[in-house]
């Protein structure tokens, strides 16, 4: 579950700007 959470982590900061819903 931790890499789950790094992706998360990844995906929010690098499509932030693609989802700012996603925080």
């Amino acid at each position: 579950m931790r890499n789950l959470h790094m992706v998360t982590i990844r995906l929010a900061r690098g499509g932030a700007k693609k989802r700012p819903f996603y925080h």
